[in-house]
């Protein structure tokens, strides 16, 4: 039970495996994307369930093959936990890392919200007091005439009637709707207009509206 039944050669054989399927699995539990506008316990949960999953394929196929026996669970046991401490620990240390980075104005996102109300400040206001993350927004679009033209924040509202044509003149790797679900027509309507857009579109629904 505790000592090693089987040649090494198994135990390397086993390690390939678990590794090989570990790349497919990180993918579908999306721990490749950025995490750069999310907790940490978001991906930390992501990262521990991936681990579990492949405890439980690694019983399920030296159950399945009746190999059971010939390895120590005692090492598989800490093989995994460990291997999960690993990830973890790299994880923190890149994320540390990457939020100095961006902090210091390296490795950042210009983005422009859709919808210049109470959400679309407010998101504003978080992504200028956490400089970590690496977005910086670009300006505002809304339809509201008393807006248009004039700063909140500092960052300029635009017509979102002009949102297409500004995206040609201007470099911008997001584009955040924070628009109310009633608005769901004209969200409709500038989805359209950003068809051949090649920027990342995010939705941030105003469910209190």
């Amino acid at each position: 039970w505790v000592l090693p039944v089987a040649e090494p050669s198994s135990y390397m054989l086993l390690t390939l495996g678990v590794a090989l399927c570990a790349v497919p699995l990180s993918a579908l539990f999306q721990l490749y994307i950025s995490f750069r506008a999310q907790s940490a316990f978001i991906w930390l949960k992501k990262l521990t369930l991936m681990w579990l999953t492949l405890a439980g394929l690694v019983v399920l196929v030296l159950w399945a093959t009746k190999e059971a026996e010939s390895y120590s669970r005692l090492w598989i046991g800490l093989w995994l936990l460990s291997s999960w401490l690993v990830s973890l620990s790299w994880r923190l240390m890149a994320q540390q890392v990457f939020n100095r980075l961006r902090a210091s104005g390296y490795n950042h996102k210009h983005i422009i919200i859709v919808g210049a109300g109470r959400l679309g400040q407010a998101i504003a206001s978080k992504i200028y007091a956490s400089p970590w993350s690496g977005f910086e927004v670009a300006a505002f679009f809304d339809d509201d005439s008393t807006k248009i033209g004039t700063s909140l924040n500092g960052i300029l509202v635009v017509s979102a009637d002009e949102l297409s044509g500004w995206l040609e003149t201007h470099s911008v790797d997001e584009i955040w709707f924070a628009l109310p679900l009633r608005a769901e027509p004209r969200l409709q309507q500038l989805l359209h207009a950003l068809r051949h857009t090649t920027a990342n579109i995010r939705y941030v629904p105003d469910r209190k509206s």
